[in-house]
């Protein structure tokens, strides 16, 4: 362990919810007010908010 170096971390000042575009309980609902069920939008809307997947992930 002696020749081992210990990795540098970038040190980045703390996000807040509007760097990480996270969307509040108000917005979501109003986005599922704007697409019914039967909308093709509607499903990935709701598994991508309970899971907390990204776009690409859904």
């Amino acid at each position: 362990m002696g020749y081992i170096e210990m990795p540098v971390f970038d040190q980045r000042k703390k996000q807040t919810r509007e760097d990480l575009k996270i969307i509040t309980m108000e917005q979501y609902n109003e986005i599922l007010d704007a697409t019914p069920p039967s909308n093709s939008f509607h499903m990935p809307l709701m598994i991508s908010f309970h899971t907390g997947l990204r776009r690409g992930e859904v």
